[in-house]
Order: C-alpha cells, then sequence, then structure tokens
C-alpha cells in the first residue's frame, strides 16, 4: 500500500503540476501568436487600402496628363494661327500651366502615400519575421513539453505496474 500511496502522491504531486503549467504556457503562447497574426493582417490591410488609394491617383494622373497632351496639340493649332484675330494664346497657355501644376500636385501626394507604403510594408514584414520566428519557437517548445510530459506519463506507468506486481505479490505471499 505504500507504493500505491507513493503512485498516487506522484501523479498528484509536482510532475503532474508541472505538466499542466507547461501545458498552461504552450496556451498563452500559441494565444499570443494569434493577437500577433491579426495585428500583422491589419497591416496588411492598411497596405492594400493605400494601394487602392495610390491606383486612384495614378488613374488621376494619366487623366491629367491627357489633358496636357490635348492642350499641347491645342497650342500647336493656335500657335500656326496665331496671326488670326482673336485668338487669345495665353489662355491654352495658362490652361497647361494649371494642368501640370494639377499634376505635380498629385505627384506629391502619391510620393506620400508611397512612403507610407513603404513604411507599412518594412513593419508588416518586420512583424512577420518576428511571427515566425516566435512559431517555431513555440512548436520546438510544444514538442518538447510534449515529449517530457509523454516521458512523465510512461514513467509514472512503470511506478504504477511496478507497485501493481508488488501488491500482487504480496496478496499471493498472504
Amino acid at each position: 500500500t505504500s507504493s500505491f500511496a507513493a503512485v498516487l502522491a506522484d501523479l498528484e504531486g509536482d510532475n503532474l503540476s508541472q505538466a499542466l503549467r507547461a501545458l498552461a504556457g504552450t496556451a498563452a503562447q500559441i494565444k499570443e501568436l494569434g493577437q500577433i497574426q491579426l495585428r500583422e493582417s491589419a497591416r496588411f490591410g492598411r497596405m492594400r487600402d493605400l494601394a487602392e488609394t495610390i491606383g486612384g491617383r495614378i488613374t488621376h494622373m494619366k487623366t491629367s496628363l491627357k489633358d496636357v497632351e490635348s492642350l499641347a496639340v491645342n497650342s500647336k493649332i493656335a500657335a500656326a494661327n496665331i496671326r488670326a484675330p482673336g485668338t487669345d494664346f495665353t489662355t491654352f497657355a495658362n490652361e497647361i500651366g494649371r494642368t501640370l501644376e494639377a499634376t505635380k500636385s498629385t505627384l506629391d501626394q502619391f510620393g506620400a502615400e508611397l512612403r507610407v507604403v513603404r513604411q507599412h510594408v518594412s513593419a508588416a514584414h518586420s512583424g512577420q519575421v518576428l511571427f515566425e520566428t516566435r512559431q517555431r519557437e513555440a512548436a520546438r517548445s510544444i514538442t518538447e513539453r510534449l515529449s517530457a510530459t509523454v516521458k512523465s506519463i510512461a514513467l509514472r506507468h512503470q511506478r504504477s505496474s511496478r507497485a501493481s506486481l508488488e501488491v500482487k505479490l504480496g496478496g499471493a505471499r498472504v
């Protein structure tokens, strides 16, 4: 009976508590990794939104450049007819200048947004590298902890088998 008490104490003692704490620690790490994944996913969402905004700016720039091209053609036509009375060549030149300023402004906005995209991409990349590193560490930790738990259970099984055998042998003697 002292062997049974020893096995019972072993099963209820520090080894089981340590195994449970190890499993709880692993669960906490997995939860933290999930939260990191959510944050990184949100960063990638912001990058996608910025990319869409930049795409809109590019479309606007293409439209502006077509306007400039049309004005340039009109300026050439006006220049050819500049001797005609009532033709105001300065209107064409002013429109070209206005369109070019709008294009420059759009390009400046594009550059600023592109810098933000780069920052988000860099942060997302760093976060992804961190996530992958921690995921590898967690996987290695889980494997080590499960291996230790299995070894502990096997050891307990051996002890309980010995205790059972001792009880059986002791009962046979009586």
